[in-house]
């Protein structure tokens, strides 16, 4: 599980209180990787598992968890890279459109040219805004771009880190269910380092 959590002000010193997002991969089917996406506040839902399509029919999953899914691999992987490395603001949308991440950089003043030697000493922070359309939920029939918009701001080190975890978890993912052969026999045979 790569999980993503940013640390918030209380009104209490010993009540620390947290915003997190946690990314699974849940299968992989006919070609789809599967997704769990979980927004949360301490650990309790952000969405209420009621109002979701489909929430009786999620296999495990955490009450309030979004589902998206997307063709052959992981594309937010080398999305997240190539931010990491040259600090480039990257949207990222599955190729059904459920969820979006849009990971730029961050400051309340100017933002100061990239510079990757210094990336992990927050010259500037990161925002990440997870984007849910409205056909994550019951009874809405088609895409239609109207979304609930997540706000998470957080240093360079933990975006760093949920992109290793992300990126460890999916490499177990994508051995465990042979990805990589399957992507081969349908012609996608771009070597995987180049992609993440």
């Amino acid at each position: 599980m790569a999980k993503l959590v940013t640390e918030l002000n209380s009104a209490s010193d010993r009540v620390q209180r947290c915003l997190s997002l946690e990314i699974t991969y849940r299968t992989f089917e006919f070609g789809w990787v599967f997704y769990n996406i979980f927004p949360s506040f301490d650990d309790q839902p952000i969405l209420n598992d009621a109002v979701l399509k489909n929430s009786a029919d999620r296999g495990g999953t955490k009450p309030g968890s979004l589902h998206a899914n997307e063709d052959e691999f992981c594309s937010l992987l080398p999305d997240m890279r190539r931010f990491l490395e040259n600090g480039e603001t990257v949207f990222w949308m599955p190729v059904e459109a459920d969820v979006a991440l849009e990971i730029k950089r961050w400051s309340f003043g100017d933002i100061e040219p990239f510079d990757p030697s210094r990336a992990d000493q927050d010259q500037s922070n990161v925002e990440l805004i997870l984007d849910i359309d409205h056909y994550q939920f019951r009874d809405v029939t088609a895409y239609g771009g109207g979304m609930i918009k997540i706000v998470y701001l957080c240093s360079w080190t933990a975006l760093r880190q949920f992109y290793r975890d992300l990126r460890a978890e999916f490499l177990t993912f994508r051995d465990a269910n042979d990805i990589t052969a399957y992507n081969v026999t349908r012609g996608f045979d771009r070597p995987e380092h180049d992609w993440f």
